[in-house]
Formats: structure tokens, C-alpha cells, sequence
């Protein structure tokens, strides 16, 4: 009997420790969020491994009342033996012979629960590795891919007549009045996704990072940025400018083109790019009418890069030119990861809307 139990217990802690470990790693699916990956990426990765998750603690269940089970069954073989041993050499009883019938039903029984529970650990086993898998080919790919970099289209300025200009414009904004921002084509992102959207315009968190990573000087300090623009038109703000700087934002999900600033989201793949900005002016008074921001191939950008796009656009739709400075937010090319508002920008903003429409874009 005991040597059966040595054996049958690998057969059961297998199972809690891989158990244990699903569970880490649950507890670890809700913290990452799915931040790095797109919708398209979390509605097929999600089913698969919660899927994946409830088969593992099923099955863990599963092997826990067969263990209950082969004791139960060791048990009474245990007994059943004990009524087997002859009282002499020459002398057998009755019971004893009914006892060694019983026994052999109940090896053929404990036989087929050791098979069941090797099968059942085999299983939990192999459904381990593919959640495992499945976790560390998304980690892999969106944690150590190399240089990814975002695309901007040409940020365009066009009067009421559909005509292109070349012209410094700004919005002429009230204080009491809030700024709307319509979501067009929300159904295309989950609501957790629209969320991710909304930060980068209304979050007004900041965050340091070490000069060495973004390349600037003095490598050994650090830089403060802005996670969103509210924070950063906040900081503006404490300045005086001649036109008020906007900073009251409502954003509101809509079908309809409405608001001052539009975030359209799009299905369409256009080559090399992955937004750009339009803005509608009055060209003699250099003021913004309109800003339409579209956001291209929105089913496949996690949320890093969405916010990165967002915070990367609606300094466009605030008025503010390309940079000509790569490690700057306007720059036309930018790395994801390091998107945020950064005091050049606001420098750049207090300049706009402080009437200098000849300003030019600051060296970050």
C-alpha cells in the first residue's frame, strides 16, 4: 500500500502546483491588462486562456477526488487483506476466500483510478503549456520587439474653402465654455479601450524618466513629462497669454461629426502612416474651427500605442506644428513608450496662444 501511495503522489501534487501557478499567473492577466495587446489580440487570446484557466482548475478538482478516491480504495484493499491471511497453513475460512474475490475487483478498480488520474495530470499538464505559451509568445512579441516606432500622416490646415495653408493657427476659446470631443466609431474599441483613449487628454499624472533612455542631457537626471494634455495645459496655463488656452474637455462617444475636436476611428490600412490631423481654420483671423483626428487600423494597436497616437495628435489638434526634433512629441516618427507632453511642448503651446504666430517648433 505504501508504495502505491508513493506513486500516486506525484499524481496529486502535480496537479496543485500547476494549479498554483495558473493562478499566478490569472492574478497576473489582470494586471497586465492586455495593455500590449490590440483588440483584435485580446478577443482571440482572452477566450483561449481563461478557456484554457477553467479546464486546468477542473481538471485539478477532477484529480483532487480521485486522490480522495484511491485512499478510500487503498483502505479497504488494506482490510480486505488483513481478512485474507489464513489463521493456519492447513486452515482457510470462508470469509477469507470471499475476501480474496473482493480484492481482486478492487485492484482492477484501483488500477483503473491510478490510469484516470495519470490521464487527468497528462492533460492539465498539456493545457498548462498551451496557456503558457499562448501568454509567452504575446509577452515575447510586444515586451522585447525592437524599435518600434509610429507614423504620423502630414498634419494639414485647410481653410473654409477646402484650400491648404501654410499658418500658425490657435483655438479662440472661452473659459466657461467646455471644449466637446466626439468619439466617432467607438464600437471598433472595447470600453476598456475607450478609457485608454480618454487618458491622454485628460490625465493629469506625470511620470520621470531617466535622460539616458530618451537620449537627452545630462545623461544621470531624469525628466518629467505629462501623461495627459490636462496636466501639461494646466502647467500652460499658469502663464499669461493673449488667447485662452483650452482646458476644459468634455468627451462624449457619438455617430454623428459633431464637437470642436473629432477622434474618428478607422478600419482602413493606409500605407506607412497610422493617423494624421486636419484642422479647419479661418485663415485671416489664424483661428482653429474644427480638428478631425482619424486614427487608422484601430482593431490592431494595443493600448501603449493608442495613447501614444492620441497624445500625438491632439497637440496637432491644439495647433501645434510638426516638430522638426525627432525626440519631440510632434515629430512625425515616435516611439511609443516614450510619448508624452513634455515642457518643450508646453513651451511651444504658451508661445501659440500667446500670439507669437511666428513661432517655430522648440528643440526638445
Amino acid at each position: 500500500m505504501e508504495k502505491s501511495l508513493n506513486l500516486m503522489k506525484p499524481l496529486f501534487f502535480i496537479p496543485l502546483v500547476i494549479t498554483g501557478v495558473v493562478i499566478i499567473i490569472t492574478f497576473f492577466v489582470q494586471f497586465y491588462h492586455y495593455v500590449h495587446l490590440s483588440t483584435k489580440e485580446a478577443t482571440t487570446v482572452q477566450p483561449i486562456l481563461y478557456l484554457g484557466i477553467s479546464v486546468i482548475i477542473i481538471l485539478s478538482v477532477g484529480i483532487l477526488m480521485i486522490w480522495k478516491k484511491f485512499i478510500d480504495m487503498k483502505v479497504e484493499m488494506h482490510h480486505l487483506k488483513s481478512q485474507e491471511l489464513p489463521r493456519s497453513v492447513e486452515k482457510t475460512t470462508e470469509s477469507s476466500t470471499y475476501a480474496s474475490t473482493d480484492l481482486e475487483l478492487l485492484q482492477t478498480k484501483l488500477n483503473n483510478v491510478e490510469k484516470i488520474g495519470k490521464r487527468t495530470t497528462y492533460a492539465i499538464s498539456v493545457t498548462s503549456l498551451v496557456v503558457v505559451a499562448i501568454l509567452s509568445f504575446y509577452m515575447y512579441e510586444h515586451f522585447y520587439e525592437p524599435n518600434l516606432v509610429l507614423t504620423s500622416g502630414k498634419y494639414i490646415i485647410e481653410d473654409m474653402n477646402g484650400q491648404q495653408v501654410d499658418a500658425q493657427v490657435a483655438w479662440y476659446a472661452t473659459k466657461e465654455e467646455p471644449f466637446h470631443v466626439y468619439i466617432i466609431n467607438s464600437n471598433l474599441l472595447s470600453p476598456e479601450k475607450i478609457e485608454t483613449l480618454k487618458n491622454p487628454i485628460l490625465s493629469e499624472e506625470t511620470v520621470e524618466i531617466p535622460n539616458s533612455v530618451v537620449k537627452k542631457n545630462p545623461p544621470q537626471e531624469k525628466t518629467v513629462y505629462y501623461k495627459g494634455w490636462k496636466g501639461a495645459l494646466m502647467k500652460a496655463n499658469e502663464k499669461n497669454t493673449s488667447l485662452i488656452i483650452p482646458i476644459n474637455f468634455k468627451i462624449e462617444e457619438s455617430d454623428k461629426q459633431l464637437g470642436e475636436i473629432m477622434i474618428i476611428l478607422s478600419k482602413d490600412r493606409p500605407d506607412n502612416i497610422h493617423s494624421n490631423t486636419k484642422s479647419i481654420v479661418d485663415a485671416n483671423n489664424h483661428q482653429i474651427l474644427k480638428s478631425i483626428i482619424t486614427v487608422y487600423d484601430v482593431e490592431n494597436l494595443n493600448e501603449v500605442e493608442l495613447s501614444a497616437i492620441i497624445r500625438h495628435e491632439f497637440g496637432h489638434a491644439l495647433g501645434l506644428y510638426p516638430s522638426g526634433t525627432k525626440d519631440n512629441l510632434t515629430y512625425h516618427v515616435y516611439e511609443p513608450p516614450y510619448a508624452y507632453v513634455s515642457e518643450c511642448n508646453i513651451d511651444d503651446l504658451v508661445s501659440l496662444y500667446g500670439g507669437d504666430l511666428n513661432q517655430t517648433p522648440c528643440d526638445d
